[in-house]
């Protein structure tokens, strides 16, 4: 159970909503959530879904006033309008949703020495059922993260910028299975049915997944049979797009690390 008693957000989008969501359902929630106006929409809805939990404030200034911890969940260029006439106290910890803007930077923004830790928390947080990775190591943060499916801390902040560059991997696994399914109703299968079985048949590979004693490369050699389908698929398609594949994630890397 956190023994913080107000959690406050500034800046409400999606991954906001999903951390309040997944706090707010949670076994040992914090007894307040207070969000930002901004995304007004957003805002309202999680107050009117949780109610006498979660609270809309009326500036970025009283849920810095209000909260114990703050998360900040703004877009990078909008860093500074978002702290600008924001005073910290000594005892309270900012945690910073910013990609590639680093704790250094908004120490500075802020014009204080509270603590900050850096975390990349998913959408599936709001089912509580996804881990954060975050950095550095820090209780309260812990705690947080832990009420959404679990916490990965890294000791150094530069670390992180592998893990953020990561979370830009889903939507085009997703985009691999839209593909596979288009692909099938150009020979005559139709949508309708293709997406259940493709669903499903990805779906299937969840607990293997989870399993972390068998590694990936193996998962790769059990799923293939010499000179069978997935053999030959992962030969001509995946091994020849590899390079490209490794250059898109360098350029995403680039992108997430503080310069």
């Amino acid at each position: 159970m956190m023994a913080t008693q107000t959690i406050g957000f500034i800046g409400t989008g999606e991954i906001s909503a999903a951390m309040v969501t997944g706090l707010a359902g949670a076994a040992g929630a914090p007894e307040r959530i207070m969000v930002s106006p901004r995304s007004a929409d957003i805002s309202a809805r999680l107050a009117t879904e949780f109610p006498g939990t979660v609270t809309v404030a009326e500036s970025n200034a009283q849920v810095a006033a209000a909260s114990d911890i703050v998360v900040l969940a703004v877009l990078p260029h909008q860093l500074h309008e978002a702290l600008a006439g924001l005073r910290f106290r000594p005892e309270q910890l900012v945690i910073s949703l910013l990609a590639g803007v680093a704790i250094a930077d908004i120490a500075a923004a802020a014009d204080t020495d509270v603590p900050i830790v850096r975390a990349v928390p998913m959408p599936a947080v709001a089912r509580r059922d996804s881990v954060t990775v975050m950095a550095p190591p820090e209780p309260r943060a812990r705690a947080v993260f832990d009420l959404l499916g679990g916490t990965f801390e890294l000791v150094a902040e530069p670390d992180l910028a592998v893990y953020s560059a990561l979370t830009g991997t889903v939507s085009g696994f997703y985009r691999y299975l839209d593909i596979v399914c288009g692909w099938a109703a150009e020979r005559g299968a139709t949508r309708d049915a293709t997406e259940p079985f493709v669903r499903g048949l990805f779906a299937s590979l969840a607990p293997a997944l989870r399993d972390s004693s068998v590694d990936l490369t193996h998962l790769v050699e059990h799923s293939e049979t010499p000179g069978g389908l997935n053999e030959e698929l992962r030969q001509e398609f995946f091994d020849g797009s590899s390079p490209a594949l490794r250059q898109a994630l360098d350029g995403l890397y680039e992108r997430v690390t503080p310069h």
